[in-house]
């Protein structure tokens, strides 16, 4: 009877908490139980995370070294103009196509001597890992258009997508994308009429703020560089 009690009163807790059934056996004067349909532990050794591991290798390739500095055009589209983003059917990390809602185009900002300068960082938070990701320009023209799109801009949040000299053997390490998750926000802003370099040039940074994004910039990449330049700069129109 003392088993019995201790039995129904374990059945009793589990349907007050939504679990499943209890599978009572009796044979003799011997009790067994068991839950049905349900796990007790998570997958992986006692719970422990498997979301952090390396598979494979980070090698040095002779014939294709990498090689610093940007390219002279970033585009820039507003974050809520994206309609659809596709990636790669085996690797999250690469865009096939970004596809933009209805008379929504992306935009260029030319730049100069490698005034386009993206960068990302690793951020540790109390219980999770994040990135920063931040591309600083210079905005050479100081025309009231340009005031009025960067006043404006201050308040929006943005992806922008540069263009790396490391084209990589097959073409796939050219292009990528910054905020495609939580979108940029104008963090500086500013203009020096009297700096001999940038000659007064606007100086901007586009970067993640509060919203930190989730991964490491990704790769826009389709067969080719050359049809994936076509593909970005086909956003323009």
């Amino acid at each position: 009877m003392k088993n019995l009690f201790i039995l129904l009163s374990v059945a009793f807790v589990g349907f007050i908490l939504g679990g499943p059934g209890l599978a009572i056996a009796l044979t003799g004067t011997a009790l067994t139980f068991k839950m049905l349909g349900v796990s007790l532990a998570p997958k992986g050794s006692l719970g422990v995370s498997i979301c952090g591991e390396i598979n494979g290798n980070i090698g040095f390739d002779c014939n294709n070294p990498l090689q610093n500095g940007t390219r002279d055009r970033a585009w820039i589209i507003n974050h809520d103009d994206i309609d659809v983003v596709a990636f790669d059917a085996t690797n999250k990390n690469i865009v096939t196509d970004i596809t933009l809602k209805a008379t929504k185009l992306a935009y260029y900002v030319d730049g100069k001597n490698n005034s386009i300068a993206p960068t990302t960082a690793l951020v540790r938070l109390a219980y999770s890992t994040a990135f920063d990701h931040m591309v600083n320009m210079k905005g050479f023209d100081i025309s009231p258009v340009t005031k009025d799109m960067l006043d404006k801009a201050k308040d929006g949040r943005f992806v922008v997508i540069t263009e790396n000299n490391f084209k990589g053997a097959t073409g796939n390490s050219a292009f990528e994308i910054y905020g495609l998750t939580t979108g940029l926000e104008m963090t500086v802003l500013d203009r020096d009429p009297l700096n001999a370099d940038t000659q007064g040039a606007f100086n901007f940074t586009f970067g993640t703020d509060k919203n930190k994004e989730p991964n490491l910039p990704k790769t826009f990449f389709i067969t080719s560089y050359a049809a994936s330049k076509t593909a970005i700069e086909a956003l323009l129109s």
